[in-house]
């Protein structure tokens, strides 16, 4: 079903027009590749270090916990002390 205004109708490309979506793109792009190239350097470098596939996964298992830990530590307040719409 088409909209009574042929104007109001958005496409991929009017959403790239806009300079700060673009910008959001570029760096929500460039953070994704970053954490993705480090995460494969770690890796090779556990490796290079020990020649045992299972220290990769040792290292990611740890790498995790503490990330869950610290969400828990620090998020859990942080998302408390805030108040929420409708309350």
């Amino acid at each position: 079903m088409m909209p009574a205004d042929p104007a109001a109708v958005t496409t991929t490309q009017s959403a790239i027009g806009v300079p700060n979506f673009r910008k959001y793109i570029i760096a929500l792009f460039t953070l994704t590749l970053g954490i993705q190239i480090q995460g494969t350097v770690v890796g090779w470098q556990i490796y290079d270090l020990t020649h045992d596939a299972l220290a990769i996964l040792d290292v990611d298992v740890v790498d995790d916990d503490a990330r869950a830990l610290l969400g828990k530590a620090f998020g859990d307040p942080l998302a408390e002390s805030r108040a929420r719409p409708g309350n």
